[in-house]
């Protein structure tokens, strides 16, 4: 293949950008408006990746989770993050869901912590179109905080 042509799957889902809508990339960050990236890893700027999961007796992809809200995916040890959520988007009046994966719902390739650059304390805010908006690898101390700072920068409320 001509090294200037990119693979249709990697234009589709490995796009990375920068925007005011995701937090500065973490790590690894090239100059320009965006970069190609070889695998999708989670981080702020690309797709969230494809996790298979289980619901109860069903299975489902934690892409069926995004569309009409931001969602802010947690490990197992979620309390920290589901109390911080719950208060900051009460405060913000901002419609906000928390999912613990291997909590409420199991990840049937144990993937999510790996696929995602967290730990099982660690959380990741997705925008409603799929996009990584903002990760955290371990729960800070102060989850409330660091959520409501992230989200009013992301939404421009400052």
């Amino acid at each position: 293949m001509h090294p200037g042509i990119v693979e249709d799957a990697q234009v589709w889902l490995s796009w990375r950008y920068r925007s005011s809508a995701v937090t500065p990339w973490d790590e690894g960050v090239l100059p320009g408006h965006g970069v190609w990236s070889a695998e999708n890893d989670g981080r702020p700027g690309g797709r969230a990746p494809h996790l298979r999961l289980r619901r109860g007796g069903a299975e489902l992809s934690v892409l069926d989770l995004f569309g009409d809200r931001p969602v802010l995916l947690t490990g197992p040890d979620n309390r920290a993050w589901q109390q911080a959520a719950r208060a900051v988007a009460h405060e913000l009046g901002l419609p906000l869901t928390v999912h613990g994966i291997g909590a409420e719902l199991i990840d049937v390739d144990d993937r999510w912590p790996e696929s995602y650059g967290v730990t099982a304390q660690g959380a990741v805010l997705v925008r409603p179109d799929g996009v990584v908006a903002w990760r955290c690898a371990d729960a800070p101390i102060f989850a409330a905080d660091t959520l409501r700072t992230v989200l009013v920068r992301l939404l421009a409320r400052h």
